[in-house]
């Protein structure tokens, strides 16, 4: 990670590459004008004044968001890195257009000049960052050096393990080369076939690993167990400091609360969020949970009655990496976005032996012939007890009533609500202690894990651009809500709502 001097430095740069391009743009449209410099006043009715005004001022509020906060830097791959520099030109055109909009100066600025610019304002930060980049390395300021492993797990588990050991700063580690702990022809790697200072990295939870313990210490390998609280991973996002013990938070207390405009947020990590349910999932029969996003906590604060029903739930986690920072500010440091989709990944993994059982209520029938057949490819020990597609009608007072008997008679642990906000959350709270299981409402998750829709890459989730992804999948509808939802929650946040 970059300390707040370099960070400071990367933002310099990546300002005089804007407005380099910006010269290279305005020359190659106004060459035979800017002869010299006041021309760029007189250039459009002064649009292009108000323009570099805004950048200016988008500069400003990405030093004050991102700087300040240790989020500007040069780690992860070079896809995560570059996908960092097109998140921040993004952020730098989308400041200047609501700069221009407001002043009515729009239109004054050349559609040419921006479609020139930005590419190449892009290219070059890219360029200029992987050679700053290259510098730092050379001058030693990347130290760490990728650990080689040998993979044990079961192979349900080797993408996830692989991907969350690679990522990070320059990559923590990286896979050498994998064993699968159920097949019993499967043998550990000779040492001189690997790197050497190779270990074995053993990801096992609920499993005896004496045998592989022993066998690969006798191979000569050092050996890492990753360390499981009722079958959910410990990792250094979920460990907190108690003295001179380290220890998981098994329970989250009332108090680990937060108020965002009204909403009470749990302020936790999604593993912690997943082992609370799970250890609790009976107690919590009759109740519902919700996943509110930037969208659906500012709709919260201007509706008193959907405020009323995320009010009702017996837990509301942030879903959104926005929520999650006005949590980590209010003083909750151990904080991450929970997101629908991969708290129900997370959860039907820790679940897979049946342990718990589930049911999906919501969504269409070609939805649900789609996620019940990838339900049994990916996760065939987990127990489902049935699938169901409401009419997309207002359901009369009987109908409502076979509903909830079919779904008491199926006896599911966990019924997940796929009706979409802020539908699901009213029909959860309306059915609060009326149905027998915990109610989890989580929306366009039936269709990331039925495959139906495509989520957003992994890298673009990091860098926390999944909504642009959804943006461009789904321009009609979601334009116009982002647009007034992250404006008003932009100006609530201002106000201190």
């Amino acid at each position: 990670m970059l300390d707040k001097d370099h960070r400071r430095k990367l933002l310099i740069m990546d300002a005089a590459v804007y407005f380099a391009a910006l010269a290279i743009a305005l020359f190659i449209r106004y060459r035979y004008i800017v002869t010299k410099v006041m021309d760029i006043f007189v250039i459009n009715n002064g649009g292009y004044v108000l323009f570099v005004t805004a950048s200016v001022v988008s500069i400003m509020l990405t030093y004050l968001y991102y700087v300040a906060h240790d989020n500007y830097g040069l780690s992860g791959d070079v896809i995560t890195r570059a996908g960092m520099v097109l998140k921040n030109h993004f952020f730098f055109l989308a400041i200047s257009s609501i700069f221009l909009m407001a002043n009515q100066k729009i239109l004054d600025v050349s559609r040419f000049v921006i479609m020139i610019m930005y590419p190449v304002s892009i290219v070059l930060d890219f360029v200029l960052r992987e050679l700053y980049r290259s510098h730092l390395k050379r001058t030693g300021f990347f130290t760490r050096k990728k650990k080689p492993y040998i993979l044990v797990s079961e192979k349900r588990f080797k993408d996830e393990v692989s991907h969350r050991l690679s990522e990070g700063s320059d990559g923590i580690s990286n896979i050498v080369a994998f064993v699968d702990i159920d097949d019993d022809k499967a043998v550990i790697p000779k040492a001189e076939s690997v790197p050497e200072d190779t270990a074995v990295l053993v990801y096992a939870p609920g499993r005896d690993v004496t045998d592989i313990r022993s066998l690969c210490a006798d191979a000569g390998y050092g050996v890492y167990e990753c360390i499981f609280t009722d079958g959910v991973e410990v990792h250094t996002g979920n460990i907190s400091d108690a003295g001179p013990y380290k220890c998981v938070c098994t329970a989250l207390h009332s108090k680990h609360t937060a108020s965002v405009f009204g909403v009470p947020f749990r302020a936790c990590t999604q593993d912690d969020a997943v082992l609370q349910i799970r250890n609790n999932v009976k107690a919590l029969s009759g109740k519902y949970v919700c996943f509110s996003n930037v969208h659906t906590t500012v709709m919260a604060a201007d509706d008193a009655g959907y405020r009323e029903v995320l009010c009702g739930a017996d837990y509301v986690f942030p879903d959104g990496a926005p929520i999650a920072d006005r949590l980590k500010k209010a003083g909750f440091g151990n904080v991450e976005r929970v997101a629908g989709p991969d708290f129900m990944r997370r959860m039907f993994l820790l679940t897979s032996d049946g342990s718990v059982s589930h049911y999906f209520f919501g969504s269409t029938e070609e939805t649900l012939k789609a996620l019940e057949e990838k339900m049994k490819k990916d996760y065939p020990g987990l127990s489902v007890k049935g699938y169901f597609s409401p009419p997309f009608k207002e359901l009369t007072e009987e109908e409502d009533e076979k509903i909830i008997k079919m779904l008491n008679e199926a006896d599911a642990d966990i019924i997940w609500v796929g009706l979409g906000a802020p539908k699901q959350e009213r029909w959860m709270a309306a059915h609060k202690d009326k149905v027998k299981g915990v109610m989890m409402g989580v929306g366009a998750g039936f269709d990331f894990h039925a495959g139906t829709v495509k989520r957003a890459p992994s890298f673009m989730q990091r860098i926390h651009l999944e909504w642009l992804f959804r943006l461009f999948q789904d321009p009609k509808r979601l334009f116009s809500r982002y647009f007034k939802t992250n404006i008003k929650f932009a100006l609530y946040s201002f106000l201190g709502k």
